[in-house]
């Protein structure tokens, strides 16, 4: 298994946690808002464990701010890293995929469908994602 993400800690944490498992795991920080590091990630797993069978979208970013108080920026970041990032990691990893005929999860949230007063950004069109 391949682990990505920003935190170097919460890598070594997390591949820490699998390997109790018996879990072969290989880290790769990167952050899914720059292709050029996904890019990275993917070639040294496919390298070191062979080409990927299942990508698991799962990074989200979120400021918990009224949409009034919200920057332009902080929204922007949240767009870059939820639905941004989640295209980027599967757009580089389609070619892998079709080798192994693997599948891609959208980890998302029901939180769109409710009202929530310091969290606009939950209302971007995460439910596209889930298919």
């Amino acid at each position: 298994m391949a682990v990505c993400g920003r935190n170097a800690e919460r890598l070594t944490a997390a591949a820490a946690r699998l390997r109790t498992h018996g879990t072969e795991v290989c880290t790769w920080q990167a952050d899914v808002r720059d292709p050029q590091q996904l890019a990275v990630a993917l070639e040294g797993t496919r390298a070191q464990l062979g080409a990927i069978g299942i990508l698991v979208c799962g990074a989200a970013g979120n400021f918990l701010a009224r949409a009034e108080d919200l920057s332009f920026n902080g929204f922007r970041t949240v767009v870059d890293i939820d639905l941004m990032g989640s295209f980027h990691a599967a757009k580089l990893s389609f070619e892998q995929l079709r080798q192994t005929r693997g599948s891609i999860v959208f980890v998302t949230a029901a939180m769109a469908s409710a009202a929530h007063a310091v969290n606009c950004t939950w209302a971007l069109p995460r439910p596209v994602w889930t298919t």
